[in-house]
């Protein structure tokens, strides 16, 4: 029998805890998947492997690792299971909620040019608004997952699981702030993850410059930082998308997104990532961050 120790420590480092448990037996799942990255380092190879082999055929995987000033691609495709080499880093992704870090540095880049404050409250950028219970929210709440703001804004129609922000736009976010809006927890400042503040971070960011928050990305993000692969939709990419799937393999329908577009909405490719984080380690970009 295999045990878990798990320690716990008073705040000198004293044991104030001890705790043994029995590990689950995990089932061996077995798969019919060939490895046939042939040419790829075999740690690596044996990496993607152990854990994609169950994935459905048509799935597909693009991996960049950055050493120094250097980047390493791989990509990967299971066809006929088999999972085998692709050269796919300049192929288009949705990439999700990774969308959120690009939408802090669209923040980070306004504080910097003196446009706005982290600490400025949203609510003066919807003068026509008056917030329920004139509940007070700002920037850096929102941007830290510490603003008390749910998951999710309560009149979101969730009823179309394949494409379910679609149609939630001005109407909404405006109706929510005015008849819904509820925060928890403001007083201890804790986090709670909010795909709600994201998005309506972006979303007030853009009416803060008179403008749509995918206009701050492409200056902001996608031409300071070259990434001349992103996208703020999924229409006219032709064979460069790669589509998503469910764990049936069957495809699904690309996520759109209207005003909570800052929690998920960015289409982009392993390369242009690699640049933007390779980007990071920039020292005039370390100055000011």
């Amino acid at each position: 029998m295999e045990l878990t120790v798990k320690i716990s420590l008073d705040h000198q480092n004293h044991i104030n805890g001890l705790l043994f448990k029995a590990n689950d037996m995990q089932k061996e799942i077995k798969s019919d998947t060939a490895n046939v990255l042939n040419t790829y380092p075999k740690e690596i190879s044996d990496i993607i492997f152990s854990n994609t082999q169950n994935f459905p055929n048509n799935t597909q995987l693009s991996i960049a690792i950055i050493e120094k000033d250097k980047v390493k691609y791989y990509g990967v495709i299971k066809t006929n299971d088999k999972l085998q080499e692709i050269e796919n880093q300049n192929k288009v992704f949705e990439i999700g909620s990774i969308t959120k870090v690009f939408t802090s540095t669209v923040l980070a880049s306004l504080v910097e040019e003196r446009q706005i404050k982290l600490t400025d409250k949203i609510n003066s950028f919807y003068p026509s608004l008056k917030f329920k219970n004139n509940i007070q929210l700002n920037f850096i709440d929102l941007a830290n997952h510490t603003s008390g703001l749910a998951r999710l804004p309560k009149n979101i129609d969730l009823s179309d699981e394949n494409n379910p922000y679609k149609n939630y736009g001005k109407s909404q976010i405006e109706q929510y702030l005015q008849d819904s809006l509820a925060v928890k927890n403001t007083a201890q400042k804790k986090y709670a993850y909010s795909n709600l503040g994201a998005g309506l971070l972006g979303y007030t960011l853009g009416q803060s410059q008179g403008t749509g928050f995918q206009v701050l990305l492409q200056q902001k993000i996608f031409d300071q930082y070259q990434m001349k692969n992103s996208f703020v939709s999924s229409n006219n990419l032709g064979d460069k998308l790669v589509k998503g799937q469910n764990p049936d393999g069957k495809t699904v329908s690309n996520w759109d997104f209207d005003v909570l577009f800052g929690a998920g909405g960015i289409l982009s490719t392993t390369s242009d990532l690699a640049n933007f984080a390779m980007a990071q380690f920039d020292p005039q970009i370390l100055n000011w961050l």
